[in-house]
């Protein structure tokens, strides 16, 4: 009887996390569509189910964030964050909706965070770049976080396109020309794509 029970019990939290699993495909597929209400519908119901799934709560959180519910996304992000607190992926997405609605300081504090747990995030060592080159103004720190980035991933043209940007506001045009021209060369090679 006590197998039978264990049995049952080990059954229905297979089924539980499946149905979470397919849960969040069923949502990812939504927002492949674009269907963002349907996306933010599935991920609810998946989260009455599992509250305790931090990576639900980041997706319903990407899904606010797209929507413009940004309050709504930082929530989820923190609700993730606390279930995790190494969840550099909450702490990423949470990051870029920092930095799309200006709070700078607190982007980078999560794009830190990321590469403080994962040292081969290469878009976060890219983000860092930018705030370092767009509002903070110090250039060394953008060089290296650009050149970390380009490290980590050489084929991503954005990477060579974002230093090449750098190298001219550094009045380094021979060098910028040479980045240009670089990513222009991957976009060829991949079709133009990212």
């Amino acid at each position: 009887m006590r197998k039978l029970v264990c049995s049952s019990l080990i059954s229905a939290l297979i089924l539980v996390c499946v149905g979470c699993k397919s849960e969040l495909g069923t949502a990812k597929a939504y927002e492949a569509q674009g269907d963002w209400p349907k996306a933010q519908e599935t991920l609810q119901k998946a989260i009455e189910k599992k509250p305790e799934d931090p990576r639900l709560h980041n997706e319903l959180g990407f899904v606010y964030r797209k929507r413009g519910y940004y309050d709504l996304a930082v929530t989820e992000y923190n609700k993730a964050i606390k279930l995790d607190p190494y969840y550099i992926e909450a702490f990423y997405n949470r990051g870029t909706l920092f930095y799309t609605i200006g709070e700078i300081d607190k982007a980078k504090t999560d794009f830190e965070k990321v590469i403080s747990v994962d040292k081969n995030f290469a878009q976060a060592f890219n983000n860092l770049g930018l705030i370092y080159q767009l509002f903070i103004k110090n250039f060394d720190e953008a060089l290296a976080s650009y050149k970390k980035a380009i490290e980590i991933e050489p084929m991503n043209p954005v990477y060579h396109e974002n230093l090449s940007k750098l190298y001219k506001d550094m009045g380094k045009f021979d060098l910028a020309k040479e980045e240009e021209q670089r990513a222009q060369m991957l976009r060829a090679r991949k079709g133009g794509g990212d």
